[in-house]
């Protein structure tokens, strides 16, 4: 992969799901910092969260599908929605991915591999949330800022 492709892949937030998920398995294994989930209970929450993370990611894609409007966080955005899952989070990929994250730090079972959570939780925040809300606070004004007011950015 040529550096500039990496560059570009870097810029759509599933791309920082791996280095988020093998942040937490290197810190769960290598600088288990108050091992609080043994196993095989880690396994078991990781395998649920996972599974949650899927169906949330995947019904949040049907959403904006079904209103016919971009998955992509660069896309242009034709319509605002707010309902199915965006009634309760502004932003349920996000929490998906994040999920999936969440998983590889329960999976290890160490309190430690929590920084990979939180460390993806700043950099999608960062990089893509806040411009994706520059953006639909442009496209849909006084809309936008009212669901906002409504629905948290998170959970």
């Amino acid at each position: 992969m040529k550096p500039s492709s990496l560059l570009k892949f870097s810029r759509v937030p599933p791309a920082w799901i791996f280095p988020s998920v093998l942040l937490a398995w290197l810190l769960g294994r290598y600088l288990p910092v108050f091992e609080w989930l043994p196993s095989p209970s880690n396994y078991v929450a990781a395998a649920t969260v996972w599974c949650a993370a899927l169906a949330l990611t995947g019904a949040a894609a049907r959403e904006l599908a079904r209103n016919k409007t971009s998955l992509y966080p660069n896309g242009e955005s034709t319509t605002l929605v707010t309902g199915g899952l965006y009634r309760y989070t502004r932003n349920p990929m996000y929490v998906g991915m994040s999920m999936l994250v969440l998983g590889a730090a329960l999976f290890t079972g160490a309190v430690s591999a929590l920084l990979g959570v939180v460390l993806f939780c700043g950099a999608i925040q960062q990089l893509f949330i806040v411009p994706e809300e520059h953006r639909m606070l442009g496209w849909f004004g006084d809309d936008y800022r009212a669901y906002c007011e409504g629905v948290r950015r998170w959970v």
